[in-house]
C-alpha cells in the first residue's frame, strides 16, 4: 500500500500533531506514506520538530502556503500533480483546506488519465463561517461541494462535525463520510506534578488569529478580576494578533495579571501549572488543548463551536438558562457574551471541590478511552484497506 498525503503547513496545532502521528505510524506498521507539507507563514510557530530527525519520506513545497496567491497556488498545485505522477500513489489523503483542495484536484487529473487513485480528505475544522467574507465563503463552499461528492472517503473527526458539513453545508452526503477522532499520544500528560502555590491560574492556549477569539477571553478575565485578586491568566501561543491583544489586556487594566507565554514546547510543564483551560473560539474542530488540559486533570470552560460539544458531553444543568450550561466533562458557553463566559468560570470556581474533581476525573477518563494514538492508527488502516478493497 503507497499512501501520498498532503497537509497545507506544519504550524503549530492538532493538525500538526495528527499528520506527525499519522506518518511514522504508518511508516511503523510497513505502509509505504509519503508527506507532503507547506510553508508557515511568518507570524506563526512550525512543529516540524515533532518529526525524527531524519523526515523520511517528507518533501517540502514552498509555494504551498495558507495565504491564497494565484501565482503561488498554481505552483504549488503544479508541483503536487508531478509527485502524484512520480510517487504513483493507491491512496491521496489531504489535511487542511488548501492542501484539500489542490492536492484532490490533483487526484482528479490524475484519474482522468486513466490512473486509479483513491481521494481521502479530513476535516480538521472548516472555514465557512469566521475566516473570511461572505462572498469568498460562499465560493469555498462551492469548491468543497464539487470536490466532496469526488472524494472517495471524507473525514469528519466528530459526529456532530459531520452532521453540521452534511446537513447545514450539504458537502456531501452521509454514506461518503467516516466518523473517525483524533488520535494523541498523552503519555507525557499523566501523572503530572501539579503546582501548590496559591491562588487560581486561567489559561487559553492557541495562535493568535482573529478566529481564536482572544479578546472575549480577556474581556471575562477583566470581569473575574473585579471580583477576585487571588487569580492570574496566561496567554500561550503566538501570531499576528499578539501587539493587539496586548494593547487590549492593557485597556481594560488587567496586563499585570495576564502574561503572554508565547509558544511552549513543553505543554506538559504548562498544565501542570494551569487549574482551569478557557477557549473562546468562534471555530474549532476538535481542540487538542481541550484534550491535552482534559488528560492533565485541568478543568475545561469553553465555547459551543466545532467538536467541543461532544468532548464535554451532556448537558446536566443550565448555569444560564438557554446560555451556559454545566456538562458531564466541563463548562459549554453558548454565546460570545463576556458575561456568559464569565459566569461559566465563575460557576466553575466555586463548584464544591468533590463535585469538580469528579468532573475532572470523568474528563480525564473520557479522553484516554475515545483519543488514543493507536486507535486512530486501526481506524485509518481500515479505512485504507476497504477503500482498496480489503
Amino acid at each position: 500500500m503507497k499512501v501520498l498525503r498532503i497537509i497545507t503547513r506544519l504550524n503549530i496545532g492538532g493538525p500538526s500533531i495528527h499528520a506527525q502521528i499519522l506518518h511514522e505510524g504508518l511508516l511503523s506498521r510497513g505502509i509505504e506514506s509519503v508527506l507532503l507539507h507547506g510553508r508557515v507563514g511568518e507570524a506563526e510557530g512550525e512543529m516540524v520538530y515533532l518529526f525524527s530527525e531524519e523526515r523520511p519520506n517528507m518533501i517540502k513545497i514552498e509555494d504551498l502556503k495558507r495565504e491564497i496567491s494565484p501565482w503561488n497556488d498554481l505552483k504549488a498545485f503544479l508541483r503536487i500533480c508531478l509527485l502524484i505522477f512520480k510517487l504513483n500513489p493507491h491512496i491521496l489523503h489531504t489535511h487542511m483546506s488548501k492542501a484539500g483542495a489542490l492536492g484532490r484536484l490533483g487526484g482528479l487529473v490524475f484519474r482522468a488519465l486513466g490512473r486509479d487513485i483513491k481521494l481521502v480528505h479530513t476535516f480538521h475544522g472548516h472555514i465557512f463561517e469566521g475566516y473570511f467574507s461572505e462572498n469568498k465563503a460562499r465560493l469555498f463552499l462551492w469548491v468543497e461541494r464539487f470536490l466532496g461528492r469526488r472524494t472517495d472517503s471524507l473525514i469528519a473527526i466528530t459526529r456532530s462535525q459531520k452532521q453540521e458539513l452534511c446537513q447545514e453545508y450539504h458537502i456531501a452526503p452521509p454514506q461518503r463520510f467516516r466518523v473517525i477522532p483524533l488520535g494523541f499520544d498523552l503519555r507525557r500528560f499523566l501523572g503530572l506534578q501539579k503546582r501548590s502555590g496559591e491562588g487560581v491560574l486561567i489559561g487559553i492556549v492557541g495562535r493568535l488569529v482573529p478566529i481564536k477569539n482572544h479578546e472575549l477571553f480577556l474581556q471575562a478575565a477583566k470581569l473575574i478580576l473585579d471580583e477576585r485578586d487571588d487569580v492570574k491568566f496566561w496567554v500561550v501561543g503566538d501570531g499576528e494578533r499578539k501587539g493587539e491583544l496586548q494593547k487590549l489586556s492593557k485597556a481594560l487594566g488587567i496586563e499585570k495579571r495576564v502574561l503572554f507565554k508565547g509558544w511552549v514546547r513543553r505543554m506538559e510543564e504548562v498544565y501542570s501549572e494551569m487549574d482551569v483551560l478557557v477557549m473562546s473560539s468562534l471555530n474549532e474542530g476538535t481542540p487538542v488543548s481541550i484534550i491535552e488540559a482534559m488528560a492533565s486533570n485541568v478543568a475545561v470552560v469553553s465555547t459551543d463551536v466545532g467538536g467541543v460539544r461532544d468532548i464535554l458531553g451532556e448537558r446536566i444543568q443550565y448555569i444560564v438558562e438557554q446560555r451556559v450550561s454545566l456538562c458531564e466533562r466541563g463548562i459549554l458557553c453558548h454565546s460570545l457574551s463576556p458575561k456568559d463566559l464569565f459566569l461559566g468560570i465563575k460557576f466553575l470556581l466555586e463548584m464544591p471541590i468533590q463535585k469538580r474533581d469528579k468532573m475532572i476525573h470523568a474528563a480525564k477518563a473520557f479522553v484516554l478511552k475515545h483519543y488514543d494514538r493507536e486507535r486512530l492508527l486501526d481506524d485509518i488502516v481500515i479505512l485504507y484497506r476497504e477503500l482498496l478493497g480489503g
